[in-house]
């Protein structure tokens, strides 16, 4: 009855949205990219036209590169304007300061442009974001090398890796960095974000092809995007794939632990198997709008993920009787089943309206759900003969309603308020078996988000002040109902001190919710005598984190280093017990966390004439966490370097990554060492093929440890041997035809991707 109410609560929203969307904008569908105009303000704001020029001047909206004019030409003499045009804006609004051709300071952010190199030489816009340090790009997706959430924008529309990796270089303005999310991203969860300004998409059509498949292992990272755009519609599918298959997985370990009254010791030595994934995922955008003060968006999204991770290991068993002390040892083989699979279909619905050249409301429904299976076993064997066989079997499914509105007030040139409500509500059901044991679980929950924020410009100073009231709340079929209310704090300040230099700093907190799968009553085996159980009793814990950075460029050096503090307490944390003759694992609310974080990021260009550059980035890390019975301290030191050069035709890159030592749920874990070197040739202006290796001369490896004191002493090392030396040939092509059209903005979008499993 509960999720019946919450569903039906969301429905009326979104009927309430499209009912007001259509008495101004007769049936719009629209999903998929929109274009935002360029400002000085935050993601989110959009200055009407006749406040600041959107276009090139001597341009008529709606006009643009016409067919034939050369492209690099065109993109240049756009670049120079538009430098031309910020400056202005710049001056008027006292808010910016330029500094050279390639970075430059505005009150809150950074803006990285892209010159005539950068976009020739990159092939993808994913790539563009190598330019920032401290951002990592692997496999096509992005992440933030100090661990933080990273959010990445398209136009001020929230977009995956998968989806930049379609779009080219030639379309980028600028990408905007701000090393602290401003307030709608930050309560959600992100440290830093990315939002990269494109040009306006054109009238006519686009088709783009991103294929990178490896030639000595089962690998493929490959996606297609096709667009056609007419003079109010839009019409776009994209696609793409990660199939994997990797042969020499295996995991060497060391594990002991008391349980019934016996110590059980176990020498693992990890046996060759295969490692498959296969991810899918499909998306078709419908765009129809008729002017620029409102519109309406869908976009409808199937997503397939499907994993088996198999782990055999020849084990010296040995069980001691600590009443006697005897001890008995044997050979046997273990086996782990780690299987999953799930089917992901989702409709994302947008409306905004400018209700005034000041005014501006936006929502976003999103209905998601999820089709899940899953398959943890364990066997134990002594040859061919089973001593032990427990293999739990979940299938369940889970269906979740966000509805997000943010209300946004220009107050005047350099102020600005703005208002948000998120609600997300979920229900998941699933069942457990494992023999004759079957448990069923039934979960609701709702999260309920209301934030405001005021930001404005002083000069050279910036400032943003807001406050979030959360609310948590879910009820399952074993408990009942809980709430728990939570009041978030933001202060973000931005000082510019002359045209190379800026500082910031940032003081925000978030409430991190449990995942569903862990608040209901599943449990699986990770060894013969180790159980891991759910716990409906968890309780969401707040965090909080304070940053102070420095930023300074130059014509041939980019420097950023920063320090962040980190606290939380109530950590979920899993603690250990002894019961009806095991060891059982499950989580609670009884951690707290320490870490202190001191980092720098560089750039630099040391040859005028010579297209070469090298990244640099250093990360020293301060962890402590308490609680749980094993305290642990960690202070490792964490740094990537690439090297690249950017000709006119060619481009080789190079790319090491060491990663440092971290706090793990129970322990310590060290991820993997990542590197690859490629090279690419351009042909004519739309082709660009390549050849790379990645993990040259070494195997991908990472390894997890218990801290001194706990129940368990476990010390592993996971290892794919096939992954060395994985030669990699790629291709990147892109075609488009007509004209520059105009486009919307989408500010909020949401998705859900919790899929409900234990």
């Amino acid at each position: 009855m509960r999720i019946r109410r919450l569903f039906a609560g969301a429905a009326v929203g979104a009927v309430c949205v499209l009912v007001s969307a259509h008495s101004s904008v007769a049936a719009y569908v629209e999903v998929c990219i929109a274009v935002e105009t360029e400002t000085t303000g935050r993601p989110g704001q959009t200055f009407r036209q006749g406040q600041e020029p959107s276009e090139v001047p001597g341009q008529e909206q709606g006009q643009g590169q016409e067919q034939g004019q050369e492209p690099d030409e065109a993109q240049e003499q756009e670049w120079k304007q538009e430098l031309k045009q910020e400056q202005e804006r710049a001056d008027t609004l006292k808010a910016a300061v330029f500094t050279g051709r390639s970075v430059r300071h505005f009150s809150d952010h950074q803006k990285f442009y892209l010159n005539k190199e950068d976009r020739n030489t990159h092939a993808t816009a994913l790539e563009t974001l190598k330019l920032i340090p401290g951002i990592l790009v692997k496999d096509d997706e992005a992440t933030l090398l100090n661990g933080k959430g990273l959010t990445i924008l398209l136009n001020g529309l929230p977009t995956t890796s998968a989806s930049l990796s379609l779009l080219t270089p030639a379309d980028i303005k600028s990408i905007d960095f701000y090393q602290n999310a401003p307030a709608r991203y930050s309560f959600a969860g992100s440290g830093s974000m990315v939002n990269i300004i494109t040009r306006r998409p054109g009238i006519g059509g686009s088709l783009m092809l991103n294929l990178k498949e490896a030639v000595t292992t089962p690998w493929g990272n490959n996606a297609v995007s096709y667009r056609q755009i007419l003079k109010n519609t839009m019409i776009g599918i994209e696609y793409s794939g990660k199939p994997t298959k990797s042969g020499g997985y295996g995991i060497d370990e060391f594990l002991e632990y008391e349980a019934g009254g016996n110590l059980y010791t176990k020498v693992k030595e990890g046996l060759d198997t295969d490692f498959t994934r296969n991810r899918h995922n499909v998306s078709l955008d419908l765009v129809r709008m008729k002017d620029e003060n409102s519109a309406l968006k869908a976009q409808f999204t199937l997503g397939y993920d499907k994993k088996d991770w198999p782990v055999s290991q020849s084990v010296i068993k040995t069980v001691t009787d600590l009443s006697t002390n005897e001890s008995t040892t044997s050979e046997v083989i273990d086996r782990k089943d780690v299987w999953s699979e799930y089917l992901t279909p989702s409709l994302d619905i947008y409306w905004n309206r400018n209700i005034s050249d000041k005014h501006e409301l936006s929502v976003n429904f999103v209905g998601t759900a999820y089709d899940t299976k899953s398959r943890k076993g364990f066997y134990e064997y002594d040859g061919a003969t089973p001593l032990l066989s427990s293999v739990t079997i979940t299938e369940g499914s889970k269906y979740s309603g966000i509805i997000e509105a943010v209300d946004d007030w220009r107050l005047s040139e350099k102020h600005k308020l703005s208002f948000g409500l998120r609600s997300i509500g979920s229900f998941s059901d699933q069942g457990s078996r494992n023999g004759d044991i079957q448990v069923q679980s039934e979960i609701n929950t709702v999260q309920n988000r209301l934030w405001g924020e005021y930001s404005g410009n002083l000069g050279g100073f910036s400032y943003s002040l807001g406050a979030a009231v959360e609310h948590f709340g879910y009820d399952t079929k074993e408990s009942s109902r809980k709430d728990n209310l939570y009041v978030r704090p933001l202060v973000q300040l931005n000082f510019i001190f002359n045209d190379h230099s800026s500082m910031y700093f940032d003081y925000s907190s978030k409430t991190e919710t449990p995942k569903i799968g862990w608040l209901g009553d599943a449990s699986y085996y990770k060894d013969d005598k180790w159980l891991v159980k759910s716990n409906p009793e968890l309780e969401s814990y707040t965090t909080r984190d304070a940053t102070l950075g420095y930023s300074f460029n130059n014509s041939w050096l980019y420097i950023n280093p920063y320090v962040f503090v980190y606290y939380n307490d109530n950590q979920i944390i899993p603690i250990f017990s002894h019961k009806d003759g095991l060891l059982v694992e499950r989580s609670e609310n009884s951690g707290s966390m320490l870490c202190v974080m001191a980092a720098l990021g560089c750039r630099i260009k040391p040859f005028k004439n010579i297209p070469v550059s090298l990244t640099v980035y250093a990360m020293y890390n301060d962890q402590r966490l308490l609680g749980g019975g094993a305290d642990r301290t960690v202070r490792s030191l964490d740094g990537m370097a690439m090297l690249r050069y950017s000709g006119k035709k060619w481009t080789a890159e190079a790319m090491y990554h060491l990663p440092g030592k971290a706090i793990s749920d129970i322990g310590f874990s060290k991820g993997e060492n990542y590197g690859y070197f490629e090279f690419a040739r351009r042909i004519g202006k739309n082709l660009r093929v390549g050849a790379g290796m990645r993990y040259p001369f070494y195997h991908w490896k990472v390894s997890e440890e218990t801290a001194p004191g706990s129940p368990v002493t476990m010390k592993n090392t996971s290892r794919m041997t096939s992954q060395k030396n994985t030669v990699i040939l790629t291709c990147v092509y892109n075609f488009s035809y007509g004209k520059k059209a105009r486009a919307v903005d989408q500010k909020i979008r949401n998705t859900d991707n919790d899929t409900g499993l234990f």
